[in-house]
C-alpha cells in the first residue's frame, strides 16, 4: 500500500510542471508515446509478471465489464503479454499491480480547467476553446514504474484511455508478438482535443459486412476515434442511359432491416441488410472499443430508397428528394421508421441528412428538419428522444460572396452541424462565418481535406488520407479556424461511394484506402499537432507516430490468435503476414503522366506501409490455417478449452469464438485447417519421442489436417495416410522441427 500511495504522490508533485505547457509539448517518441498530451520518462520501468493482476482501487463493476469483454482491451494486453492478468477490485494492490482509480489527483482537475485547444500556441494570433468536459470525460493521468502502474480517471470511459494507451506502451518494447513484459518508466496526462472523433461510412451505396465494420471499429479504439457515423440509405447510379428528364436513374438503398416488423419495399435489390442480430453484433464491438454507433437516416434529399415504402411521399423530378413543402406527412413518415429502429439504438445520436434536397426549397428543407427534430429530441415529454440531433451542411454563398444561400442559422439552434463544404458557385477555402455564431456543436469535415471517394476525380481523396496528409490538412485548417474564431468540438473522415457500386469497386479496395486514413484521423483529432520545445509545429516524420505500425499488425493478428487459440503471438503474427498482400491504392501512369482517378489500382506495397495488415480476403485465407509448413513454425496444441498450455503454462486455452457461441466446438478441444499444406522440404514425419513428431526425409504433405484429442489426423490422398500418429503429451502436440 505504501509503495502505491509514493507513485501517487509522486505524480501529483511532477504534473504541476508539466500541465503549465502547450498540448503535445514533449519530444517526440516512437509509437504512443507521441499521442500522450503530456508526459515525463522516469528512471524505472514496470515489469509484468505471471502474479500482475488489473486491479480496481474502487468498486466499479462497469469498468470491469467494459474491460473484460470478449476481444476487449484486456484480452489485447493478455495476448501482448502472455498473462493471465486477472481483473479483480482491491483497496489493497500491491506494487506488481495495474492500478485503476476513479480518484484522479487534485492537479488533474485543476489542469483539466485550463486545458485549451490552441490554433497557434505562443504566437499573438493563437485563438483558444476551453476544453476542460473533454478531460474530464475521456482523459487520465498515469504513473508507470518498477513500482507499480497507476492510472487515475474521472469517468469509466477515461479509464479505458488509459487502460489502450497503457497496451500501446507495452507493445512497443521491441520484444516478439506475445511476448511484451516490459513497460517504460513515465508519468504524464492524456486527454483528446476532441469530442468527438468520427469516421461516416457510407454503407448504403456500397454494403461492407458487419465483421469488416468490427475490424474497422477495432482499429479506431487502436487510434481513440469514439463515433462510427454509418450513412444507412442513400441513392447509386446503376450504369444505364439518362431518362427523360436528363438525370442518370438511380436505384435507392436502405440497410436495415427488422424482422419484427418487416417492411419488405425497403430491402435493397441486392438484398444485403443488417438485421438487428448484426446491430446487437455491432453494438457489443462498439461498446468494448469504447465508440458510439451514429446512424444516419438521410432525407428529405438521397431519400429515394422509400419511395416504393410509402407511396404517399412526393418527390421531385430527380426521383431522389422528397418535396416537403407540406413537411406533416414525410415526418410522420421517418418519425415513425425511426422509431421502429429506436430499440436497436444503444447511442444517444442521430444524424438526419438534411444536405442537398435539389428541387426542394431551402425554406420546405428547413421546416421539415425543424419539425423533424422536435420529434426525434430528448425533451420533458420524450425522455427517451435523442439527445445529439446532427445535419449536414454546406456553406454556400453566391460568386460574389454575399449571403448564404441555405443558411445553417435558419435551422433549430440545438442541431448539430457536419460542416462538409464551402462554395461560392465552385468549392472555396473552408467558409466557416456562420459557425462560429452558432451555440450547438459543429463537426469539421471538410470534403477537400477530410473526405476519401475511391475513384472520383473531384476535389477529394480518392486513395484514402494518411497521418502525415492528415496532419498537414489539419494544420491548414488551425489557421482558417483563428482566422474566424471557431474551433469545432470534432473532426470527422468520411468514406462516399458515390460510384464503387457502379464500377464494382470490393470492400477490400475501399479497406485499402481506410487502412492509413482511420490512423490519420486518429493522429490529429486526439492529440492534434506535435510542438517542440519552442511551440514550433513539429513535421510528422518527427512525430514517431508511425512507430505504432508494427503494434497496429500485431494487433491484427489478434483475431488470428481468437480462431486458434493454442497459437502463440508469434505464430499468429507468423501466419497472419503470409497472407497479407499489403495492399495500396495506386495512381496509375501513362507515357509518364499520371491517370486521374478513375483509374487508380490496388497495388500490393511494403509491410512496413501497412497500418491494418488485412483486409477481407486476406483474413478469410488466414482463417483457414497454414498453407505451408516451415521447421519450427507451428505448434498446435490442444489441451482442452480452459486447460493451460503444455508449453506455455501460464496461458489457458479459451476459445472466444466458443464462449461467445460463434463455433459449437472449441479449437481448444479439436480443430481443422481446411488449407491444404505442404511440407517439401520437410520431408517423411516419423514418430520422435514422447508425444513430439517431427520431420525428415523427402515427401509432400496433401490435404486437410485435423488435430482430433492428440490424435493428427490426415486424408488418405495423402503420403502420411498410410498409418495414425498418436500424439500424447499432455493432451496433444504436434511439433514441426
Amino acid at each position: 500500500m505504501r509503495q502505491i500511495f509514493s507513485a501517487t504522490t509522486a505524480l501529483s508533485l511532477c504534473l504541476a510542471a508539466l500541465f503549465a505547457q502547450p498540448h503535445s509539448a514533449f519530444s517526440a517518441a516512437k509509437g504512443p508515446l507521441s499521442t500522450l498530451q503530456q508526459k515525463k520518462r522516469l528512471d524505472s520501468d514496470f515489469a509484468l509478471t505471471k502474479d500482475t493482476r488489473i486491479v480496481l482501487k474502487e468498486a466499479n463493476p462497469d469498468l470491469a465489464a467494459l474491460l473484460d469483454a470478449p476481444r476487449g482491451w484486456a484480452q489485447k494486453l493478455r495476448y501482448a503479454t502472455g498473462l493471465p492478468l486477472e481483473i479483480i477490485m482491491d483497496t489493497n494492490p500491491t506494487a506488481n499491480d495495474i492500478v485503476l482509480t476513479n480518484i484522479p489527483d487534485q492537479s488533474f482537475l485543476d489542469a483539466a480547467k485550463s486545458a485549451k485547444v490552441n490554433t497557434s500556441p505562443g504566437k499573438s494570433g493563437n485563438y483558444t476553446k476551453t476544453i476542460e468536459q473533454n478531460v474530464l470525460a475521456e482523459g487520465y493521468q498515469f504513473n508507470i514504474s518498477r513500482k507499480g502502474v497507476v492510472i487515475g480517471y474521472k469517468e469509466t470511459i477515461g479509464a479505458l484511455r488509459g487502460f489502450q494507451s497503457l497496451t500501446l506502451m507495452a507493445m512497443s518494447d521491441s520484444n516478439p508478438a506475445g511476448k511484451h513484459k516490459r513497460i517504460a518508466g513515465a508519468e504524464g496526462m492524456d486527454y483528446p482535443l476532441f469530442e468527438n472523433r468520427r469516421i461516416m461510412l457510407d454503407v448504403a451505396r456500397y454494403y461492407m459486412p458487419v465483421d469488416q465494420l468490427i475490424g474497422y471499429m477495432d482499429k479506431m479504439s487502436l487510434h481513440k476515434l469514439n463515433e462510427l457515423h454509418l450513412h444507412l440509405n442513400d441513392s447509386a447510379m446503376d450504369g444505364t442511359i439518362l431518362s427523360a428528364e436528363g438525370f442518370l436513374p438511380k436505384k435507392g438503398y436502405f440497410r436495415l432491416y427488422n424482422e419484427d416488423k418487416p417492411r419488405f419495399k425497403l430491402i435493397p435489390t441486392d438484398g444485403d441488410v443488417y438485421t438487428r442480430k448484426d446491430w446487437e453484433r455491432l453494438e457489443a464491438a462498439a461498446y468494448r472499443y469504447g465508440i458510439k454507433l451514429v446512424p444516419e437516416f438521410d432525407t428529405p434529399g438521397h431519400a429515394l430508397a422509400f419511395a416504393k415504402d410509402n407511396p404517399k411521399l412526393t418527390y421531385a423530378s430527380n426521383g431522389d428528394t422528397i418535396i416537403t413543402k407540406d413537411p406533416d406527412k414525410a415526418v410522420t413518415y421517418f418519425a415513425d421508421l425511426i422509431g421502429e429502429f429506436k430499440p436497436w439504438f444503444k447511442s444517444d445520436t442521430i444524424h438526419i441528412g438534411g444536405d442537398e434536397a435539389w428541387g426542394n426549397s431551402h425554406e420546405d428543407t428547413v421546416k421539415y428538419i425543424n419539425k423533424l427534430y422536435d420529434r426525434l429530441a430528448r425533451s420533458p415529454g420524450n425522455p427517451a428522444g435523442f439527445k445529439n440531433v446532427w445535419i449536414w451542411y454546406e456553406a454556400k454563398r453566391d460568386l460574389w460572396g454575399g449571403k448564404f444561400a441555405e443558411s445553417v442559422g435558419d435551422f433549430n439552434k440545438d442541431i448539430n452541424i457536419a460542416y462538409w463544404l464551402s462554395t461560392r458557385g465552385l468549392p472555396t477555402a473552408s467558409d466557416l462565418t456562420e459557425l462560429s455564431s452558432i451555440k450547438s456543436k459543429w463537426i469539421d469535415g471538410e470534403g477537400s481535406k477530410f473526405y476519401f471517394v475511391p475513384k472520383t476525380p473531384i476535389g477529394f481523396s480518392s486513395r484514402g488520407i494518411g497521418p502525415e496528409q492528415a496532419y498537414l490538412a489539419y494544420e491548414g485548417q488551425l489557421q482558417r479556424y483563428e482566422a474566424y474564431k471557431t474551433i469545432p468540438s470534432g473532426l470527422q473522415l468520411s468514406q462516399w461511394n458515390d460510384v464503387s457500386k457502379l464500377l464494382n469497386i470490393g470492400v477490400d479496395y475501399i479497406n485499402a484506402g481506410l487502412s492509413e486514413s482511420i490512423a490519420g484521423m486518429g493522429f490529429i483529432s486526439w492529440s492534434g499537432l506535435v510542438y517542440d520545445k519552442d511551440s514550433k509545429v513539429k513535421p510528422y516524420k518527427d512525430t514517431g507516430y508511425d512507430g505504432l505500425i508494427g503494434v497496429s499488425q500485431e494487433m491484427s493478428s489478434y483475431w488470428v490468435r481468437d480462431r486458434f487459440p493454442y497459437f502463440d503471438g508469434e505464430q499468429a503474427l507468423q501466419l497472419l503476414m503470409q497472407f497479407s498482400r499489403h495492399r495500396q491504392i495506386t495512381t496509375a501512369w501513362a507515357l509518364f503522366i499520371p491517370l486521374p482517378a478513375p483509374f487508380d489500382y490496388l497495388k500490393e506495397s511494403d509491410a512496413d506501409k501497412d497500418w491494418m495488415a488485412w483486409d477481407t480476403q486476406d483474413l478469410a485465407a488466414t482463417f483457414n490455417g497454414p498453407v505451408f509448413l516451415h521447421k519450427g513454425t507451428f505448434v498446435a496444441d490442444l489441451p482442452g478449452e480452459g486447460k493451460a498450455m503444455t508449453d506455455r503454462p501460464d496461458w489457458i486455452c479459451r476459445d472466444i469464438g466458443f464462449a461467445l457461441k460463434e463455433r459449437q466446438t472449441s479449437a481448444c478441444d479439436k480443430d481443422e485447417w481446411p488449407n491444404w499444406l505442404s511440407g517439401e522440404e520437410l520431408g517423411d514425419l516419423e514418430k520422435s519421442g514422447a508425444g513430439t513428431l517431427k520431420l525428415s526425409g523427402n515427401i509432400t504433405l496433401k490435404g486437410r489436417v485435423r488435430l482430433d484429442e492428440g490424435t493428427l489426423i490426415v486424408p488418405k490422398n495423402s503420403d502420411l495416410a498410410k498409418k495414425p500418429y498418436k500424439v500424447m503429451r499432455n493432451g496433444g502436440l504436434l511439433v514441426v522441427e
